[in-house]
């Protein structure tokens, strides 16, 4: 049962693993891993000049002109940052304002001074989100054109598509054109982007830190000259639009908020240059997991209990999330969920596999002994067993009692099988009722023999007299019943033995875990046993041990035998004869 609960627990979660079935829970977690793991400086050679509303106050209208971010472009040149990365897309050439020749020519000169800013740079990196019909990303001038006159284009929408529409990983390309913060890295030329890092084409953003966390100047103070040039020299300076009208956020960890657009490719970039520092564990790490965990867990459940697989469980996903969340400090980023998920269901399938189990056994047990034992006896003997429902072994001073019938194994030689089940089903009937009514246990029927305990499992001062008052109705009544019905079927009568011993016993339940008996052992019931045997030679069909004579409130109607010797035992046994009742006849 434990077996099948792990395999259906790997299988569940492997199952869910492969098909990547709760992905965005998964991709959740590492929201909550960055949450835990807190901010990061950002790297010192990454800025933002943002167009906020300040900007767009300064120049006094929303859309900037071409020429302004020429201008801009030469400023940034002057100071000599590393990289101008325009966040900011030019699609389309400048549409005129207003009618007539001067107009179109006003527009086209907007455009004009822009790419000769960037040709003379040769340091700007601009943005596009479209690909024409070549493959080539869209831009003023023709993707060809700006790249022979020293500019770059990345892929502004270079992001992966999570589950939830969050931003977590970047692209390498779209559709053959490098992404923005890849083609930024590579015209910085100062590191080697890891292919190994993107896997499947998506690398993991390693975010220094919610919205705010990269140094940001307003783009009017930049370009008015108010920002010393020794904070933007050597650095690379993305220009990007912030303002909230301009609708280019972004949902993204670690806190949840809307990112701008020019914040993640800041973080994108920063990622690239850090080496790609995120990357993901493969899937051979996260499924060797799941198995190594669950097979621990099934483990304990075979070597202890289900319970203590259980708790284990309990025990090992808090440990297990204090792990994974030092793997993503040191880079790593292993499945959360679903070993999380496989060792729940193991733990409690486990402990709800062993507690069914128990309950059932139980029952069983309440079966057996409800056969063998007065039913007000039951609840008192089950609540006394442990976990494995073990009465432990417990020392008491009891009485037990064995009987066998007389010639049935002869008879039974030359008897239909069907009527010799009925006949012993018949005879253990009335010798269990008999034994039950005054307050015995019956411990095992040995073929056409029966082995009772009087005084164990629950303790009875008049043991003694209960086992003997139990084979004197035996022998009085159950046995004459008995040879009636056999009578009315002219079939022989029986005769029987029965033998009493008092002592001490081992009382409890023996067995397996998935089966358990009651039993009592010790020297007393190797004495009744032979006791039982020894009436076939002494002419008393009940004889009992002198211990039982002690035991006995009432001595006046016992015949003593004298010593006996018996099989198998070294020290000879007083023996005692109790002569039953001839029963009634019938009238």
């Amino acid at each position: 049962m434990l077996v099948a609960v792990a395999v259906a627990a790997a299988a569940l979660t492997i199952g869910l693993q492969s098909a990547d079935a709760l992905r965005r829970l998964e991709f959740e977690t590492v929201d909550v891993r960055f949450t835990l793991r807190g901010n990061r400086h950002p790297p010192g050679n990454i800025v933002i000049a943002a167009i906020d509303p300040r900007t767009e106050g300064d120049v006094g209208q929303r859309s900037i002109p071409r020429s302004i971010l020429a201008r801009m472009i030469d400023r940034l040149t002057a100071a000599r940052a590393s990289v101008i990365a325009y966040d900011l897309e030019f699609l389309d050439p400048t549409g005129p304002v207003g009618k007539g020749r001067a107009a179109i020519e006003a527009a086209r000169r907007e455009d004009s001074l822009l790419l000769t800013a960037i040709k003379r740079s040769r340091r700007v990196v601009v943005a596009s989100s479209q690909i024409d019909r070549f493959g080539q990303p869209v831009v003023i001038g023709g993707a060809d054109r700006l790249r022979r006159n020293g500019g770059a284009i990345g892929m502004a929408s270079a992001w992966a598509e999570d589950p939830g529409g969050e931003v977590r990983r970047m692209l390498d390309s779209i559709g053959g054109a490098p992404g923005f913060a890849v083609e930024v890295v590579r015209r910085l030329g100062t590191a080697r982007i890891d292919p190994a890092g993107f896997s499947d084409g998506a690398a993991w953003i390693d975010f220094r830190g919610p919205r705010g966390t990269f140094p940001t100047f307003s783009f009017s103070r930049v370009l008015a000259g108010g920002i010393p040039e020794r904070l933007l020299r050597g650095k690379v300076v993305i220009v990007g639009n912030t303002d909230p009208a301009a609708h280019d956020f972004h949902a993204a960890p670690p806190s949840g908020d809307l990112m701008s657009g020019s914040e993640l490719q800041a973080n994108a970039i920063a990622t690239l240059l850090a080496a790609i520092p995120l990357r993901e564990a493969g899937d051979a790490v996260n499924y060797a997991i799941v198995l190594g965990l669950l097979t621990v867990i099934l483990a304990v459940a075979l070597w202890r209990s289900g319970v203590a697989a259980l708790a284990l469980a309990a025990l090992a996903i808090p440990l297990y999330a204090v792990a994974v969340q030092v793997a993503f400090d040191n880079g790593k980023i292993v499945d959360f969920v679903y070993p999380v998920l496989g060792m729940a269901v193991c733990g409690v399938g486990s402990g709800a596999a062993e507690y069914f189990t128990e309950i059932r056994e139980r029952l069983r047990m309440r079966r057996v002994f409800t056969r063998f034992v007065p039913e007000h006896v039951v609840d008192q003997v089950l609540s006394r067993t442990d976990d494995d429902l073990r009465l432990g072994g417990a020392a008491v001073d009891a009485s037990v009692l064995f009987c066998d019938l007389r010639g049935f194994t002869t008879f039974a030689e030359r008897t239909q099988p069907e009527r010799v089940i009925a006949i012993l089903n018949r005879y253990l009937t009335e010798t269990s009722e008999a034994i039950r009514g005054h307050g015995g246990t019956v411990v095992a029927f040995l073929g056409d023999g029966v082995m009772a305990v009087f005084g164990a499992p629950l303790e009875q001062d008049d043991h003694a007299d209960r086992a003997v008052a139990a084979g004197l109705e035996i022998l009085e009544l159950r046995l004459p019943a008995l040879n009636r019905w056999l009578a009315d079927s002219e079939e022989a009568g029986f005769a029987m033995g029965v033998g009493i011993a008092s002592g001490t016993v081992m009382s409890g339940n023996v067995g397996a875990e998935w089966r358990v008996e009651y039993t009592a052992v010790g020297d007393t019931t190797n004495v009744a046993a032979r006791l039982q045997e020894a009436t076939k030679t002494l002419g008393h069909p009940l004889v009992l041990a002198d211990e039982t004579r002690a035991r006995l409130s009432d001595q006046s109607s016992l015949i003593s035998i004298g010593t006996l010797q018996l099989r198998g035992r070294g020290e000879a046994v007083t023996v005692w004869a109790l002569e039953p009742r001839p029963p009634v006849a019938r009238g």
